[in-house]
């Protein structure tokens, strides 16, 4: 048993470790695993970590998401898997090494659990080779060469063996101690997968209980489900401290159920599905590609054919598979199993538990080694998947051709061995063990190849210079202050004109607070009023931070903004350098965190679909008389074509322009000649910088223009924005503690004032004014604002983690229960 997982583990890792070495994957070359939102997201989430196992962030609550928020979803969901503490390893400039280092240690363990699994649910009768080549195939299956740019599901992935040889204990020996702690480790690890992996595990034993059970009646099949639920809630329970908390955070931002996704139809087409079991396809939406190696496809289909095959274990391999078509193209299970969420990018994000179900039949089928019956039906059932692929292919082909051949061939010489076994059987066996290894290495090397990420020397670089100018700029000011980003990433491989990105973690990789970040647990008040001012919301993670507004980035105190080009209203710090082709400059109109203001009379100001006007409402409610920091300017508009309009611009100074569609057109902003910015498409802008003199607008569409364009182009009266900086500064409170989880403001007062401050709300802070404990104003949904007294005015705030005390209660009495029940069964 040990053997086998050893062994798999090992081959597992030799396989990716010279695939690594061919195709230059870090650290042997310039490629990596760590592509789209992995180099987007994931790279600088290792970097907070590095920094948290420094001592250097916090847990619980950060100023560098977004404009301040709970970070601890952020670590149970994409950080707590306990391999990623490896990183303490490895130098800052080297996360791409380290990421496909744990791309190799997570697909090696679930091979390694696969073995484990097949060994002791199948009595070690299955031998030695085919436990391990199945075992590889489970480690190198499609989707984890597929998610290995997603590395926090890969921990469900290699969980799920586990838990299920803990549900199957349950069922034959009446223990629950594995799947309790397998179940519980996998929740920890990555909620998301693991709560996936958990609900699977739930089904599968229910079905393996109904259709392999020799002894089944209904008061035992009762009896093991009652224990298979508290064998599950208990690992729930254990979960709590990391679980509770992580949903409490969620409640502010994507958590719920996406009723509207809840379509009782078939989606797709659902013959698709065959396809998805040649080498080197990706998964996408209608086609779940489900290759774990040309023995698991054989195997599930022979399965079927065995000669001492029960009536019943035909019905369940029947009802397995029908299941498994249902889970990609029946809606309500493609819902259910996207846990209850409209999951319209990487597709099939469980369709690993699809591929353990092909080897539980693969492995049943081959556990008695025997003969399929040499009759013509035989072969011509084996046969019928191999035609209706190549049927498909020839009509429209959806792989290259030598991945077609290269698999069906492999499936059909398993097919002949078993319909012949011929002499020199263990030779024909050993070559079609080798054969079956090949595919599967060509599967990861197609995958690897088109997923590949190939610009990690550039990254080392970037992230090189951003940390020294983010130092840089920390020696020069330590004050309490935001910062933004005109070009965060790296764009090597992109057109260095376009203002087209992602990348809104950096404050969280290189220590500042920023405006933005881009996380799958936002807070969605901050993503609205970000919205308002000029940020534009896109999807339900992030705002579109590139150029800066800077009245929108003055209230928010946004002090500094590192950026590629000279802007309006800015003053570059030539003494800080250029680095990253970046220069720092400093915006002279940004506000204090907090000061004294007019009112919140926030609420009576009705956003009409125009930013510019929205803030001029804003900073008039501050300082209390009408402050037009915006003033409408006057353009000329002309229709192009079907798909390009010319805004002509008559007017000069600090402009900005904005440009709403009801419709996405998948377009660009091109000023005087210039493509700069994307628009009407995914991470375009609303709020876009016009460059002083500039003659001309054009909107560029990719289809016709539908929408009732209607332009708003506006000049900023920087007269105004300073006279407003000038009021409103001179009422700063002054801040004697500006930390992560605790914040302490003095500010000199009257009873009746207004204490505006851009921190952000959130329940986790406990706030005294003058020693008793007070509840502060929600102004414009978000932020925090407090009443003064006479006299001076101190504000203590301390942030807490919402519902880890509560969690952690639980999972004490969860870990109490299990060791009692451990000592009584004992």
């Amino acid at each position: 048993m040990l053997r086998s997982a050893i062994g798999s583990f090992a081959c597992t890792a030799l396989i990716l470790i010279g695939l690594m070495y061919v195709l230059s994957f870090a650290p042997f070359g310039g490629s990596s695993f760590a592509n789209e939102d992995a180099v987007i997201q994931y790279l600088d989430f290792f970097a907070y970590l590095q920094r948290l196992m420094s001592g250097d962030a916090s847990w619980t609550f950060s100023f560098e998401k977004g404009l301040g928020g709970n970070v601890f979803a952020m670590l149970s969901y994409y950080l707590f898997s306990p391999l990623n503490f490896l990183i303490v390893l490895f130098d800052r400039t080297e996360l791409h090494s380290f990421y496909d280092l744990l791309v190799v240690m997570k697909l090696s363990l679930s091979s390694a659990m696969m073995a484990l699994y097949l060994s002791q649910r199948f009595d070690r009768r299955l031998s030695m080779r085919l436990t391990v080549l199945l075992s590889i195939s489970f480690g190198l299956m499609q989707y984890n060469l597929e998610q290995a740019k997603n590395i926090m599901w890969l921990d469900g992935v290699w969980l799920l063996p586990m838990i299920l040889l803990g549900a199957d204990r349950l069922r034959r020996r009446n223990d629950p101690m594995l799947l309790t702690l397998s179940a519980a480790a996998a929740i920890i690890f990555n909620w998301y997968s693991g709560l996936i992996t958990v609900m699977f595990a739930g089904l599968f034993a229910t079905w393996e209980f109904i259709f392999v059970d020799k002894k089944l009646t209904r008061k035992k099949f009762l009896r093991f489900e009652l224990k298979m639920s508290a064998a599950i809630a208990l690992a729930l329970g254990l979960s709590a401290i990391i679980f509770l908390p992580t949903m409490e955070a969620l409640s502010g931002g994507r958590a719920g159920v996406d009723w509207d996704a809840l379509m009782f139809e078939y989606v797709g087409k659902p013959l698709n599905i065959f396809d998805g079991f040649t080498w080197g396809l990706l998964s996408r939406q209608s086609q779940a590609v489900l290759f774990t190696g040309d023995l698991v496809t054989f195997g599930a289909a022979a399965y079927f054919l065995r000669r001492s095959l029960s009536r019943r274990l035909i019905i369940g391999g029947l009802v397995l598979l029908s299941f498994i078509w249902l889970m990609f193209y029946w809606q309500p299970l493609f819902w259910l199993f996207s846990l209850l969420k409209s999951s319209t990018s990487y597709w099939y994000r469980y369709s690993y538990v699809a591929s353990f179900m092909l080897i539980w039949l693969t492995a049943h089928f081959l556990l008695e080694r025997e003969r399929l019956p040499r009759r013509p039906l035989t072969f011509i059932v084996l046969s019928i998947y191999p035609m209706m692929v190549l049927v498909h292919q020839w009509h429209s082909a959806f792989n290259a051709w030598i991945n077609v051949v290269g698999a069906l061939t492999i499936y059909l010489l398993w097919s002949t061995y078993f319909l012949i076994r011929p002499s020199g059987e263990k030779i024909f066996s050993t070559a079609l063990i080798i054969l079956t290894m090949f595919g599967l290495t060509i599967n990861a090397a197609e995958i690897m190849v088109r997923t590949a990420y190939r610009n990690v020397d550039d990254y080392r670089e970037y992230s090189r210079r951003q940390e020294e100018q983010v130092a840089r700029l920390k020696a020069f000011d330590d004050g309490a202050y935001r910062v933004t980003q005109s070009r965060p990433g790296v764009y090597s491989s992109q057109p260095v004109e376009i203002y087209y990105t992602a990348n809104y973690n950096e404050g969280a990789a290189y220590g500042y607070r920023p405006l933005a970040s881009y996380t799958s647990s936002p807070s969605n008040a901050q993503l609205r009023l970000l919205d308002r001012l000029g940020y534009r919301q896109n999807g339900d993670n992030m705002n579109i931070v590139n150029v800066p507004v800077l009245p929108t980035d003055s209230l928010f105190g946004v002090r500094y903004i590192f950026s590629d080009m000279p802007l309006d209203g800015l003053k570059a710090l030539d003494e800080l350098g250029t680095l990253n082709a970046k220069k720092v400059y400093r915006n002279e109109f940004a506000l204090p965190p907090a000061f004294v203001c007019n009112g919140f009379d926030f609420d009576s100001i009705e956003y009409k679909g125009n930013p510019f006007e929205y803030t001029n409402e804003i900073f008039s409610e501050l300082v209390g008389e009408e402050s037009s920091i915006y003033r409408a300017a006057d353009y000329t508009m002309t229709k192009v074509s079907d798909t390009e309009i010319a805004i002509g611009l008559k007017a000069d100074g600090m402009m900005y322009g904005n440009v709403p569609t009801v419709r996405e057109y998948n377009g660009f902003i091109s000023i005087d000649g210039h493509d700069l910015y994307g628009w009407s498409r995914w991470l375009g802008m609303s709020v876009f910088y016009i460059p002083r003199g500039s003659n001309e607008i054009m909107l560029k569409a990719e289809r016709p223009i539908e929408d009732e364009i209607e332009p708003q182009i506006y000049i900023v009266d920087e007269e105004i924005l300073k006279a407003v900086n000038e009021k409103l500064c001179r009422r700063r409170a002054e801040i004697l503690i500006f930390e992560d989880t605790r914040v302490k403001l003095k500010i000199d007062g009257r009873r009746g004032e207004k204490l505006f401050t851009s921190l952000p709300i959130d329940g986790g802070w406990t706030v005294e004014h003058n020693g008793r404990e007070v509840e502060p104003k929600v102004i414009l949904g978000c932020l925090t604002g407090f009443e003064l007294d006479d006299g001076e005015n101190i504000f203590e705030m301390e942030y807490n983690l919402t519902g880890f005390k509560f969690g952690a209660l639980i999972s004490v009495l969860s870990v109490m229960i299990l060791t009692v029940f451990r000592k009584v069964k004992a």
